[in-house]
């Protein structure tokens, strides 16, 4: 199929004829006479909508200047005029002269206005763009596209967000909870989605893609109770576990578990680590000095790390023998891609080690345990678990790197008494 053409003269017919054609940005150029300037076209979209939209180059003052305009270089914004089925080609071709009047005078109209009454499946693109501009890391923005992906765009995705219904998202926030088809109750993932829902909904009022005013259908649904869970693994079961990893096929599950028993770190936050991220050397006047991973960022931008014991510097050391990208975890199957999830095998290591009811977040809860155990204070653990203080004491109270390194290199030197040195495993010998 040849490409689409993207500047030609727009006709009513033609209009009504084009069909989106993939690209990540459909617009079709007007270049007829009548057409408002270059910067007027036809933009579709996945789901078939239509709308006139206008590109331009806002106009601000020249400095010292209290009349003279000038173009604001490199900056293209793009504004919808109307949507097709609202509006013909001429109302839109004279809308958009007049927009353009405008902008000479250095009245900016709405930044990429969207096609009101979007789809959800329309609306996730720009929900994530918002996201990213926002600085969310990537391992948030990975489990909010899993779980719009997983649980939303299935149930929701050609519905456009005026019309889905508080009772479809009880329903579905229900399923979850209960465990629905799947069997397998998760309150704490049902809290997760509807969070989800609502900010999506929160979002999409703020930039215009839902009038202001637009009831969020999470409104008066109440959330499961989260129920702590105080799980952790004895010495015994810890004991039992190392014999289950080293006979494991995968090479990646039993590395990645001993991380976490080791690091304390999140599951996706180990899965998502990438060799830039990954730091064996000391180096004085870095933000940390001793060996350590980089974990990512806080809301207000604040860099994490999760300092290294000389046998996670061992481990890794080993693994860079086998770099064959840029993820610590590359996945076996999708090129390029890291591992996304280590359930199923997990699954069949705890059945192995006689420890079910454990789940990958109570590993965690092993570290803080065991830190506990050797003498280290509750700021200690919260430091290396990278918890997010509420206190305004424990805010500010800073721990030196080194200090940390000390309390990880002891919690290393137990978990080796308790069941020996790291199991190294690589791509080759699995």
């Amino acid at each position: 199929m040849a490409a689409a053409k993207q500047h030609v003269p727009l006709t009513p017919g033609r209009v009504k004829a084009f069909r989106y054609n993939s690209s990540s940005r459909d617009i079709r150029w007007d270049t007829s006479p009548k057409a408002p300037g270059s910067g007027f076209g036809l933009r579709i979209y996945p789901s078939g909508k239509k709308a006139y939209v206008l590109q331009y180059r806002p106009r601000q003052l020249v400095e010292e200047s209290t009349s003279q305009l000038k173009d604001v270089r490199r900056k293209v914004r793009l504004v919808v005029i109307g949507a097709v089925d609202k509006m013909d080609l001429s109302t839109a071709r004279t809308k958009g002269l007049e927009l353009l009047l405008e902008i000479q005078e250095g009245i900016n109209p709405k930044y990429d206005a969207p096609v009101e009454n979007q789809t959800l499946g329309e609306f996730v693109p720009t929900y994530l763009k918002i996201k990213t501009e926002q600085g969310v890391s990537e391992t948030w923005l990975y489990d909010i596209e899993r779980r719009i992906t997983k649980h939303l765009l299935p149930r929701f995705g050609n519905e456009h967000l005026t019309a889905i219904k508080r009772s479809e998202v009880f329903k579905l926030f229900m399923e979850i909870g209960s465990g629905g088809a799947s069997g397998d109750p998760s309150p704490i993932e049902a809290n997760k989605v509807l969070t989800r829902v609502s900010n999506i909904y929160r979002e999409a009022e703020i930039c215009g893609a839902v009038p202001k005013g637009t009831s969020n259908p999470t409104r008066l649904i109440k959330r499961f109770e989260r129920i702590s869970r105080k799980r952790f693994l004895t010495d015994k079961e810890t004991k039992r576990l190392y014999p289950a990893l080293a006979t494991e096929k995968s090479w990646h599950t039993p590395v990645v578990i001993q991380i976490l028993l080791h690091q304390g770190m999140r599951k996706q936050e180990v899965l998502g680590l990438r060799w830039q991220d990954v730091n064996l050397d000391r180096v004085s006047g870095r933000d940390c000095a001793p060996p350590h991973l980089f974990v990512g960022q806080t809301k207000n931008g604040t860099p994490l790390h999760s300092v290294l014991s000389p046998q996670m510097i061992d481990l890794f050391t080993h693994l860079t023998e086998f770099r064959t990208s840029e993820w610590v975890f590359p996945s076996p199957k999708k090129p390029g891609c890291r591992i996304a999830d280590i359930k199923d095998e997990w699954r069949g290591i705890r059945e192995e080690a006689g420890i079910s009811d454990v789940n990958i977040r109570d590993l965690r809860h092993c570290v803080g345990t065991w830190l506990g155990r050797l003498n280290h204070t509750e700021l200690m653990v919260g430091r290396i678990l990278n918890h997010r203080t509420q206190s305004v004491t424990e805010r500010h109270s800073l721990l030196p790197n080194e200090t940390k390194e000390e309390a990880v290199a002891q919690l290393a030197d137990w978990i080796q008494h308790l069941v020996g040195p790291p199991i190294l495993r690589s791509p080759a010998t699995a």
